[in-house]
């Protein structure tokens, strides 16, 4: 009588066991299943994202052109604060601190007296992330000025603020990478959601402006950094 109850007792043990077993198997075909779509999803996103980049890239490019080049809607095209921070620039050409070679140039720039001393309000920081984009504009103009004897090296003519604008691009494709990185890999959300929320930034706010039509401001800047 004991031992067939003993028996039975490990029987019933042995068919929960077994059960649990199977149970979790499931658990880790579905965890595995869903690991994979996860995976697939997120490399559809991946190639969406470029998509998304590619054609915004696109989009604000011809805004640059046709603002600033078909219709002449503003100009010049670094005004305002956005020359406040870009005269550190030419200031290196010119060897100049005190700015006084942006006397007749086609933007004034307005200095705050400090003690003695005329200072520019604006900070060096936008100057430094506009830097790449100057000198490579710079060298150019050097080229074709030893070329062809014109003289378009100074530092602000248009060759050096369209490169200005198209940094304010290359900035935000960059930041958005970096945006959509660190929402998949760092906050856990899907590609799907990461893309869309790039998308609704890009778009539903003031960040395509800023990084076409005004990428001389600080805006683009501040959105590259905090991605």
């Amino acid at each position: 009588m004991v031992a067939a109850i003993r028996r039975e007792l490990a029987f019933t043990y042995a068919k929960v066991i077994s059960v649990r077993e199977v149970n979790i198997v499931k658990v880790l075909r579905l965890g595995s299943m869903k690991d994979k779509r996860s995976l697939n999803d997120n490399k559809y996103a991946d190639i969406f994202l470029m998509l998304f980049i590619s054609i915004t890239v696109f989009l604000m490019l011809c805004s640059i052109i046709w603002v600033y080049h078909v219709r002449v809607l503003n100009a010049p095209k670094v005004y305002s604060d956005g020359f406040g921070y870009y005269v550190y620039l030419p200031a290196l050409i010119y060897r100049d601190f005190t700015f006084g070679f942006v006397e007749g140039w086609e933007h004034p720039l307005t200095l705050i007296s400090v003690g003695r001393q005329s200072v520019n309000k604006y900070p060096v920081g936008i100057a430094i992330m506009e830097s790449p984009f100057f000198f490579a504009a710079h060298l150019f103009s050097l080229l074709r000025d030893a070329l062809t004897g014109s003289m378009t090296a100074t530092g602000y003519s248009n060759l050096y603020q369209y490169m200005v604008l198209f940094g304010g691009v290359c900035y935000w494709a960059v930041g958005t990478i970096l945006l959509y990185k660190l929402l998949v890999k760092y906050l856990g959300f899907s590609g799907k959601v990461s893309l869309l929320t790039c998308i609704v930034i890009t778009y539903g706010t003031n960040l395509f402006h800023y990084a076409s039509y005004d990428a001389c401001f600080s805006h683009i800047y501040s959105y590259f950094l905090f991605n």
